[in-house]
């Protein structure tokens, strides 16, 4: 019979043992929290199993923990798994959670972590949740860098639940974040580019027409125009002056028409007469005046600080920035150019992904209500009004007919 409280549980018979679980308790002398684990062995009696349960939470206790060989701290295992992040734009987010991590739980053991601890961290954060999301993503992708390494044999962050980005039923329905610009609004940007920042006023009409990112638009060398043609090749992209790949990992091509064309060539003479440093390889080099001492190109920052200024200064206040130019330039060539060959010129990969980038345009809206009621609220044909009007004599008819009563 077995012996109550001492929290041992017979797990059967491997390779002809008697193997036995449970839970050990022990205050970590590293950090001085409470530490429990489910620890599974082979003893021949149950005495025999309490003394190993004994022993080896007493190894725990003192730090003697056989598997401390293989353990590793939190901000170690981040180092290693954020070393293998190929993808600028994700070294950018991901790197700033996991700096944040790194500072909470950095000198933390990997396996002393549980799944609930990780939990009330993330319903603790006051934060977006699509930023909250992308906290919990870096802790999954740490955990299980942790897993395929063998400091671990589970990822307790694959068991934790992401926040709702769904409004609760409380809540008022807002409308979808405007992204793109007018045609009238785009316009007025530019023309403020013009006269008050006339050295990025260049690269930002060249984004708004060729439609790509601010990072591939900064990237771009002369060997990528034909300036016979306007063609232009977007083939990478840069971040913190780290060149690199283009988001989508392939090259595509783009155009400039001839005005922008000769826009490009008039800067280019600017630049050799006031002879800007990398004037002769890149086509949008950082002025000297602006340019930090790490890279010629221009950073992300300056150019999203400027948008962001142009933007309040014609009287708008969207969600996005640098970005602004790309969801622009699908939004207004989608009223004259098919899907396929706009997929084609921005690298958008899927259908999902490009319809997200066109704005509402009211007049499609106001012209599909229009049609509808051309479908279903016409009046005086075969099929609409004429069988009502038909069903509603032939009642009248019978209503009006007079039987005669029967005869005795």
């Amino acid at each position: 019979m077995a012996k109550k409280g001492d929290g041992l549980r017979s797990a059967g018979i491997a390779d002809g043992k008697k193997r036995w679980e449970c839970r050990i308790y022990w205050t970590d002398p590293r950090d001085g929290k409470q530490r429990e684990r489910r620890i599974t062995f082979a003893a021949e009696s149950r005495l025999l199993a309490r003394q190993e349960r004994d022993r080896q939470t007493e190894a725990a206790r003192t730090g003697n923990d056989p598997r401390a060989k293989d353990r590793r701290r939190f901000a170690d295992v981040g180092d290693e798994w954020f070393a293998t992040v190929e993808s600028f734009g994700s070294r950018i987010s991901w790197g700033s959670h996991l700096r944040k991590l790194q500072a909470r739980y950095g000198t933390q053991w990997m396996d002393m972590f549980t799944r609930r601890e990780l939990q009330a961290y993330l319903d603790a954060l006051d934060l977006n949740p699509r930023t909250v999301n992308g906290v919990r993503d870096v802790l999954k992708h740490v955990f299980r860098h942790a897993v395929r390494r063998g400091y671990l044999e589970g990822n307790p962050a694959a068991e934790t639940e992401p926040r709702s980005t769904r409004p609760s039923r409380a809540q008022a329905l807002e409308d979808a974040p405007r992204r793109a610009l007018t045609e009238d609004e785009a316009v007025a940007l530019l023309a403020w580019f013009r006269a008050e920042a006339p050295a990025f006023y260049v690269l930002a009409a060249s984004q708004f027409v060729l439609g790509c990112r601010f990072s591939e638009v900064s990237a771009l060398r002369w060997e990528d125009i034909d300036t016979t043609t306007g063609m232009v090749a977007i083939r990478r992209a840069q971040v913190r002056g780290r060149v690199g790949p283009t988001k989508g990992r392939y090259a595509r091509d783009a155009a400039l028409g001839p005005d922008g064309l000769a826009m490009l060539l008039e800067h280019r003479a600017t630049m050799r007469r006031e002879q800007w440093p990398g004037w002769q390889e890149l086509v949008f080099p950082r002025p000297e005046t602006t340019r930090s001492k790490y890279s010629e190109h221009w950073s992300m920052s300056t150019a999203w600080h400027i948008y962001t200024r142009g933007l309040h200064a014609i009287g708008l206040d969207l969600p996005v920035a640098t970005h602004t130019a790309r969801h622009t330039m699908v939004t207004v060539a989608s009223t004259f150019a098919s899907s396929r060959l706009l997929r084609r010129v921005v690298g958008h990969k899927t259908e999902e992904v490009h319809a997200g980038y066109q704005g509402k345009r009211d007049a499609d809206v106001i012209e599909l209500g229009a049609r509808m009621e051309q479908k279903l609220l016409r009046t005086g044909t075969q099929t609409g009004s004429e069988k009502v009007i038909s069903r509603e004599s032939r009642q009248n008819d019978r209503e009006n007919i007079t039987i005669p009563s029967p005869s005795r």
